[in-house]
Parts: C-alpha cells; structure tokens; sequence
C-alpha cells in the first residue's frame, strides 16, 4: 500500500510539472499521433519579421560621355549593369566649346612656268578651313588669262575657300581687273579691294595698300574712313587684318609709311593681328601699338608671309621689334582663331624645313 502511494504521489508530481509546460486548451492544444503542436491564441500573435523590399527612387546622374561636333551639339552615353535598366538625365546640359576656325595662306605666289606654287598648295589639301592670299597672287602680266592659266591650277583648287588680297602685282593690268575678274564677289566691292566679313568668332579685314590706285591711304581717305567706321561697328571680340605691303618690314621694300594711317586705326581699334606679304620671306613681329612701340598688353601682332612660292629673298635691314626671320623656304602660315584666342604655325613644304609656332589670348 505504501508503494502503491508512493508511485501515485510520483505521478501526481509529473502531472503538475508538465501542466505547467504543456499549454492549456486556451492555447489550442492539440495532439497527433504523439506529437505537440501550439496554435498560440490572437492576443499573443506576433506576425514573423519579413524584411521590406524598398522602391527605388533616388536619382542616378551618370558621368556622361561626349562627342564634340562643329554643329555644336553634344550627346551623353550611359551604360548601366545589366541587371537594372535606368535611363539618367545627363548633368551636362550646356554647349561644348566650338572647334576654332582654321585659317591658312601665304602671300606672292604664282608665276607661270614655275611648280613651287604648287608645292605650297598641296600643303592646303590638308588644312581643313579658310584660306587666304595676301597679294601678288599672280605675279606676271596678272591678266584673267594669267589667273586662270596658272594660278587656277594650283591655289586656284581652293577658289571657293578663299579669302583673297589684291597686290601690287594685279595693277600690270588696268585697274586690277585680271583680279577682280577672276576672283568675283569674293574680291569685294569692284576696283576697290577692300571688304570685311565675319569668319567664326573672328571679324577679318582685307584691305588695299596699293594708296595711289584708291586715292590714298590717309586719314582723309576713302578706305581709312570706312574701316574705322567698319571698326567701330565690328561686336566680334577678335580682329585680323591683311593687306599686301607690309607697315613694318625687314625686307627688301622696308618699312611702307603710306600705310602709317591703317596701322594706327587698327592699332588703336585692337585688332589682334594683321598679315602681310610683298617681301618674299617670313618674319614675325612682337605686338606693338600704334607708334611701333612693342607692346605685349594691348599691342597688335604682325606677320610676312610672302612665302607663296613666287620667290624667295633675304633680310635687308632688321627692323625693330622683329622676333623671328627666315628667307630659306617656301611655306604656308597656318592659323587656328578660337573663341578668344589664337594659335599660329609656319608649315615649310619641306618635312624638315623651318617653322615657327605660339599662342596668344585676344585683348
């Protein structure tokens, strides 16, 4: 009897334990098959943690790729993992700087019967641009006939490019009209050779030095009045000038004082550069304002090019404020006019001839 209690005492114990542990039937207990399952009751529910899968909404500005035109348009590029697909606003909504303007030639060119003319023009097939003359274009009777005999078939391939200046050469016929002849509006106003037209960011200015042909050069003259009116109205920040005989030389002809007047006005006007020929070298001056003073702030940079391929001559006399002279080769000068600036080089028609090269900003 005594075990017989003990044993239900026992039982009793393990009966209170596991009434403890085992849920109540508030809890839903269930049995099957000797397993446990709890169902807990909807006051105890907790619903598990399920991460939340964010909406993208940020904006991804991709570092975009562009391609520069001469239409000054731009366009972006982004490539993005294969796994997602966006389509990003480029940040790049502003217009590319433009390419600047080429501008080649040279001055004194053409002689009948002579190729050197040729070799300087086969230097222009690869000078994409404009290209300009500076005078004594042709150098015989300068006739239609000539022009179109011999100077056609050399520079004459870049006729429709070509911004050209009358010499003193054209003159052998009545009133230049072998040049105005050939080369039509692009010579400007007829029997006046002078004209401007806007290139680019550049404003350019052909003129006529041959004074006694147009009455006169001074300031009471027909052109020097209409180029400082011309000046006056020009809005482009950057100016070029050319005309054939040369206010400062070094060379054979020296220095042209008829053209005192035309220096000065464009000097004053700060015009960036002016581009001669007449004496058959190259030579390049430093900056100087209107009295010839050098002058790097403000001054006006001058070049002869009369390296065409007519002929060649030495240094006469050294002018002051020359930097560089060089009678030795046939050439072209090749000019880049940007947006403010511009870059020059001498291209020799020899691969190892000489050259000269540099850079400056506009006033």
């Amino acid at each position: 009897m005594k075990k017989k209690h003990l044993v239900g005492v026992i039982i009793g114990v393990i009966f209170l334990t596991c009434a403890c542990i085992i849920p109540s039937a508030d809890r839903n207990l269930e049995r099957e098959d000797g397993s446990i399952t709890l169902t807990p009751t909807p006051s105890r529910t907790r619903t598990p943690f399920q991460p939340i899968k964010p909406t993208l909404t940020s904006t991804i500005t991709p570092t975009p790729t562009f391609t520069r035109t001469s239409s000054r348009t731009s366009t972006s590029t982004s490539t993005e993992s294969a796994t997602s697909t966006i389509t990003a606003t480029p940040f790049f909504t502003g217009t590319p700087t433009p390419p600047a303007l080429m501008f080649s030639g040279a001055g004194d060119i053409s002689i009948c019967g002579q190729d050197t003319d040729e070799e300087t023009a086969a230097l222009l097939r690869d000078l994409p641009g404009y290209v300009f003359t500076l005078g004594d274009n042709q150098n015989d009777t300068d006739s239609l006939e000539d022009f179109q005999n011999c100077f056609d078939q050399s520079w004459g391939q870049y006729k429709d490019r070509m911004i050209p200046v009358i010499g003193n050469h054209e003159y052998y016929t009545e009133n230049a009209s072998g040049f105005f002849s050939y080369f039509g509006d692009l010579a400007g106003p007829l029997e006046q050779g002078y004209y401007s037209r806007n290139l680019g960011d550049w404003h350019i200015i052909a003129l006529n030095s041959n004074c006694n042909q147009i009455g006169g050069c001074g300031s009471d003259s027909e052109m020097a009045r209409w180029l400082e009116q011309d000046l006056q109205q020009n809005r482009q920040r950057c100016t070029l000038a050319m005309w054939h005989t040369p206010r400062w030389s070094s060379g054979w002809h020296g220095n042209n004082n008829e053209m005192d007047t035309i220096w000065g006005l464009v000097a004053r006007y700060g015009v960036e550069l002016v581009l001669n020929g007449h004496d058959h070298f190259y030579e390049r001056f430093s900056p100087m304002n209107e009295e010839g003073v050098m002058d790097y702030e403000n001054g006006t940079r001058s070049f002869i090019v009369g390296t065409g391929g007519a002929s060649l001559r030495g240094l006469y006399n050294s002018t002051q404020n020359s930097e560089v002279i060089d009678s030795s080769t046939f050439g072209v000068l090749n000019l880049s006019l940007g947006d403010g600036w511009y870059s020059w080089k001498f291209i020799p028609v020899s691969p190892d001839g000489f050259t000269d090269s540099g850079n400056q900003d506009c006033h």
